[in-house]
């Protein structure tokens, strides 16, 4: 996350938060991950917890 996020612009803490949550909501929506099935964090624990893949 460090290298991707350019935390430094944000001068107070309303936009850092901002910018924080809003990658959060990107990599468990749309990052998928080889270690998960090439599923995002979300599918991954929707499937651990119903069993059924999301595709």
């Amino acid at each position: 996350m460090k290298d991707e996020l350019h935390l430094e612009r944000c001068e107070t803490f309303v936009p850092l938060k901002e910018k924080i949550d809003a990658y959060i909501e990107y990599y468990n929506c749309f990052g998928y991950q080889r270690g998960l099935n090439q599923m995002s964090s979300n599918e991954y624990y929707h499937y651990k917890n119903t069993g059924e893949k999301p595709y």
